[in-house]
């Protein structure tokens, strides 16, 4: 293998460090890169001064290394000095952690294809044609890119998507739809698969009695991750009682921790009349702060009750206990959601749907089997 090899290969590597948000806390250190490829200084210098030449990296002296997060591109520009296009993300304007994830990768990765990246926020209700508005006056638009959070499209919003010249992705949506217009494509989380992993990862651990706590908004994907979960668990002879289902209704922008809190609150007798040993929450928030519940209730998490949840956030290694979690990959969805909008192959299908990763912590513990 050639030094110009090692160099390369080292630096496409911390290109996809960069897409993830923490790197705009701290990137690899030296030491780091050296040790995780067992190089020398040379081909990892090499990478880092090309790296930060092409903006996707800034080194301070006397400070870590991080990804840059400057509004210009990556790639070299045309000779006009402009980027190839334009691509515009319509996200709501709320505080969670995962769009900020999603945003700090798609603009990391429009930087890559060397397209610059217009934000649209909106609040509360979409207004679908105002942000085709926008997005249909930018200069050599390229396609965008929809978030919208917990309400689905309607027939009106569907058609409106159909009728304009570019490529649509609707990333991290939480909806199916019978008829999707051509220019359109779902990214989303597997909830089936999410649901099927967090039962079959309490049974593995000796869990024989859970409950299901629905702390989110209703959605397609919501559905679907309860039916995986109850269906799961009867295929495995697990106890999940139809009143262990807990669930309340909650509008598209209230607040997943405090649902979690009200249904758990209301929940602990229950809880503790059919002996439940596990509860899997629809979301990671929703689990972090039901855990001061339990505890308020003498229940320890971790081992009286084990936790669970759907989506992994940065507080749940922090939590006491640490949170174990079934997590999705939304900076490479992210990345996906700006590559179909440049380069779309033909084969693409309509809906394409990001399988989990269990990450195991301390919040789920081995029980005995009976």
């Amino acid at each position: 293998m050639t030094r110009t090899l090692k160099y390369q290969i080292i630096k496409d590597w911390l290109v996809d460090q960069a897409a993830d948000p923490a790197s705009r806390k701290a990137m690899p250190s030296i030491r780091q890169i050296r040790k995780h490829f067992g190089v020398s200084l040379a081909p990892v210098t090499r990478a880092l001064q090309e790296l930060e030449q092409e903006g996707i990296i800034e080194r301070r002296q006397g400070a870590s290394t991080v990804a840059s997060n400057r509004n210009r591109t990556i790639n070299k520009p045309a000779e006009d000095g402009t980027t190839a296009g334009t691509i515009v993300a319509v996200i709501p304007d709320y505080p969670a952690e995962v769009y900020w994830r999603i945003c700090h990768a798609m603009e990391h990765q429009s930087r890559m294809v060397n397209h610059e990246l217009q934000i649209y926020k909106f609040d509360h209700t979409l207004d679908m044609q105002d942000a085709l508005r926008f997005a249909s006056s930018q200069k050599r638009i390229h396609g965008m890119v929809l978030i919208s959070g917990a309400s689905a499209l309607d027939m009106t919003q569907l058609q409106q998507l159909a009728d304009v010249s570019f490529p649509v992705t609707l990333c991290d949506h939480l909806f199916e739809y019978d008829h999707l217009p051509d220019n359109v494509t779902i990214l989303t989380p597997d909830a089936r698969l999410t649901g099927e992993l967090a039962v079959k990862t309490l049974y593995e651990m000796g869990h024989r009695r859970i409950a299901y706590c629905r702390n989110e908004p209703k959605t397609d994907q919501g559905d679907q991750k309860l039916a995986a979960t109850l269906k799961t668990a009867r295929q495995l002879g697990i106890a999940l009682d139809k009143r262990a289902v807990f669930s309340t209704a909650i509008k598209s922008w209230s607040s997943s921790m405090e649902a979690a809190i009200d249904l758990t609150r209301q929940a602990i007798p229950l809880i503790q009349e059919l002996g439940i040993t596990a509860m899997s929450y629809q979301s990671t928030p929703g689990a972090f702060a039901a855990s001061q519940v339990f505890y308020e209730a003498g229940i320890k998490v971790g081992k009286d009750i084990s936790v669970i949840s759907g989506g992994d956030y940065e507080f749940a290694r922090y939590a006491s206990p640490s949170l174990t979690v079934l997590a999705s990959d939304y900076v490479q969805m992210a990345k996906d959601a700006v590559d179909l909008l440049v380069n779309k192959p033909q084969d693409t299908p309509s809906l394409i749907k990001y399988p989990p990763t269990v990450i195991k912590r301390n919040s789920v513990c081995q029980l005995m089997e009976s």
